[in-house]
């Protein structure tokens, strides 16, 4: 019993232990960029769909990077069009083109696009490039804050309320000896 008892103590332990390093990594995930790929996927493949517009290329469907900045679209296109007149419609195709841009020298000062959208049905929208960077910023956000929430309450439950009951209880092997002291 006692000998189980410091093996499971030892595996809780080494338990801890990854959980510390997951939550390190997961903290500085800015510091250690591979880290993302594991907490958020889906992030990383919208990150690809951006750099793919940044590039001044379409990004179209099979693209890396398209279903997930088209989910985003479709949330934007739901919230603010009714139903009859989102529901007849999918998205083709994006591409971001300039607005505006400033440069001085061999310097761009500021560079502004649009997300053109092309949609089904032949018409074209026009959103803020901005608003879909930060939407993604927002997801990756989230996904750390959630992702270091999960490693904290895994850690609770897995290593310390076990690791409590365990010093808790007491050990009937050594009965006597243990309550006289020796």
């Amino acid at each position: 019993m006692k000998k189980a008892r410091n093996i499971l103590r030892l595996c809780l332990f080494i338990v801890g232990i990854l959980f510390q390093f997951a939550s390190f990594f997961v903290s500085r995930v800015e510091q250690v960029p591979w880290v993302i790929w594991f907490i958020n996927p889906t992030y990383v493949r919208a990150q690809l769909g951006l750099r793919t517009l940044d590039s001044q290329k379409p990004l179209n469907p099979g693209d890396k990077g398209f279903p997930e900045i088209q989910s985003i679209v479709m949330k934007w296109l739901r919230q603010e069009n009714p139903p009859e007149a989102r529901d007849a419609k999918w998205i083709m195709g994006f591409k971001f083109v300039p607005i505006s841009r400033m440069v001085t020298g061999q310097t761009v000062v500021f560079d502004t696009k649009q997300l053109h959208v092309f949609l089904s049905n032949g018409q074209d929208l026009e959103i803020d490039a901005a608003r879909l960077r930060n939407d993604l910023e927002g997801v990756r956000k989230r996904s750390i804050f959630y992702s270091s929430l999960s490693f904290l309450i895994a850690g609770i439950v897995i290593v310390q309320i076990p690791l409590f009951f365990i010093r808790s209880a007491p050990c009937a092997t050594n009965g006597p000896e243990r309550q006289t002291g020796r």
